[in-house]
């Protein structure tokens, strides 16, 4: 039998034996779309032109407000990347001024533990030729550092 032409009756539910197994035609199968009460209204030409009209201003209002949208998102991605520019200046800032600050600390505590005003007068000079940017830089400053002792050992070899 073809499937198509099988219709299952479950109006006796009751008992399992009592199915019922007609076969239907193709066309009991299609539903036909039911049809609506009233046919759709015919527009006059003056109200189809209105029509229009306000279609390409809904139109032109949608494409405004999507163009403003893409410039208001340029500009917030151009204000959070001018404030991760700030952050990371003012990160660095923070950086600089703790490494001079614990520059500042060994300077000290070095200079501390001189026995003499000669010598710790003689290591201030040069501790004081280092710059900033020797600080930052950690070759540099043990670059400087070493020559530094190099020459005070010499020195003293005199």
């Amino acid at each position: 039998m073809n499937k198509k032409n099988i219709y299952i009756n479950y109006i006796e539910m009751a008992e399992i034996e009592n199915i019922f197994i007609k076969p239907v035609s193709e066309e009991e199968l299609v539903e036909e779309p039911k049809k609506k009460g009233r046919p759709k209204r015919q527009l006059t030409e003056k109200q189809l032109e209105a029509l229009a009209k306000g279609r390409d201003r809904v139109k032109k209002n949608r494409e405004a407000k999507l163009k403003s949208s893409q410039e208001l998102k340029k500009e917030q991605r151009a204000e959070k990347k001018e404030l991760t520019k700030r952050q990371k200046a003012a990160l660095e800032k923070v950086k600089k001024n703790k490494a001079l600050d614990l520059w500042d600390e060994k300077k000290s505590k070095v200079l501390e533990t001189m026995p003499d005003e000669d010598s710790f007068n003689t290591l201030k000079n040069y501790l004081d030729t280092i710059s900033e940017d020797d600080i930052m830089d950690e070759k540099k400053l043990k670059f400087k550092l070493a020559n530094m002792a190099h020459h005070l050992h010499m020195r003293t070899q005199d």
